[in-house]
């Protein structure tokens, strides 16, 4: 018997004509974006910078997403290393797609992680895995970061919820989540099957029972902007 944890995520409606002639304007770059990132006492320490069409043919750029990338590959569901090929297909899809947009993470005048979305609905999106490949800003800059993207993607896009799937056993990315408001309790679970590849494995929610992970669940986590709103002025207080 399938039990509530065990159901597929639901389906959301497609994104707005209004959703996504803004991601449009804003990835061709006639609408400029800078989102100020800032700490608790409201201070800027930095910005979120939207990835561009002008970053397509960026070359030290891409260098440096391999190399971040490439540092922690435990917490994704594909560990096997980037390439510059690959990382050069990644970007032009994330600079293509209708639904998704990723940003880079500055600390002063240096990018030193990237964030982002996916998967965007006229209710909601899902996460899109957080990279932090540079030092700076101290240890709350980070989540600083994500409460600017979360905040930006809940008043510009008007959705009032976003999803993250997070392996069971990646405490730093769940302890991340908790701080912004996510739920205890996924609204679903998977189980995890471990596929060797010559390069490194990669996790699936499909596979035989000798590559299943008895110990490890793929978490499905959602939060909604009052939950958000909530932890947030926890946090600012």
């Amino acid at each position: 018997m399938t039990t509530a944890l065990e159901q597929s995520p639901r389906v959301a409606a497609p994104a707005t004509l209004r959703q996504i002639e803004l991601l449009h304007k804003v990835k061709t770059g006639t609408l400029p974006l800078r989102i100020p990132i800032c700490d608790r006492q409201g201070a800027e320490t930095g910005r979120l910078a939207p990835l561009t069409q002008a970053h397509l043919g960026d070359e030290a750029l891409v260098s440096t997403f391999v190399r971040w990338r490439n540092q922690y590959r435990e917490g994704w569901l594909d560990q096997r290393p980037v390439t510059i090929e690959g990382t050069h297909r990644w970007l032009r899809e994330v600079v293509v797609d209708p639904t998704r947009m990723s940003f880079l993470i500055y600390f002063g005048a240096q990018p030193i992680g990237r964030c982002g979305f996916l998967n965007l609905s006229a209710e909601e999106n899902e996460s899109d895995g957080l990279v932090r490949g540079e030092r700076g800003g101290g240890a709350d800059f980070m989540h600083c970061a994500n409460v600017a993207g979360l905040a930006w993607q809940f008043n510009a896009l008007g959705i009032f919820a976003a999803y993250s799937k997070v392996l069971s056993s990646n405490g730093f990315a769940l302890e991340g989540c908790r701080r912004l408001g996510y739920p205890a309790t996924p609204f679903a679970t998977r189980e995890v099957y471990r596929h060797e590849d010559p390069q490194g494995a990669v996790l699936r929610e499909t596979g035989s029972a000798e590559q299943k992970l008895p110990d490890t669940r793929l978490l499905y986590l959602r939060i909604h902007e009052v939950d958000f709103n909530r932890a947030l002025e926890r946090w600012r207080n």
